[in-house]
């Protein structure tokens, strides 16, 4: 048995499977990965963001269908996702809030970058106490 919530997060990762499946063309492409980058980078509260992770790993894999149909759109799909990693996205910054909440640890978020090669090309180690997250 479905709550409403999880059944509408749902149908919409399924709007969004389906709109990457009808993009036609590269402008149209374009304009999906737009809309979905403005998900990605939504402000919304935790329980929110927890709530609708379909549909925001839906977005994160719609854009890399996108990119392998219409690989123009790749170079803003990467600056996308970059953003979304490393600045961090408010969404990633809510989930490691809502983690923290829930979990004790070193306090310390670690990212780490690699290129193809699985060679380090950035990493970033920053304490939750000299960062206002």
């Amino acid at each position: 048995d479905m709550s409403p919530v999880k059944l509408r997060c749902q149908a919409n990762a399924a709007c969004v499977d389906l709109m990457v499946w009808a993009v036609k063309d590269e402008q149209g492409a374009e304009n999906l990965c737009i809309k979905l980058s403005e998900k990605l980078q939504s402000k919304t509260s935790s329980k929110v963001i927890v709530a609708h992770m379909p549909l925001l790993i839906c977005c994160l894999q719609g854009l890399g269908r996108l990119c392998e149909r219409f690989p123009v759109v790749a170079s803003s799909v990467t600056t996308t996702l970059r953003d979304f990693l490393v600045v961090p996205s408010p969404v990633l910054v809510k989930l490691y809030k809502y983690h923290s909440q829930y979990h004790t640890g070193t306090g310390e978020i670690k990212i780490s970058v690699t290129n193809e090669h699985s060679e380090s090309t950035l990493s970033v180690l920053s304490s939750r106490k000299s960062q206002n997250l």
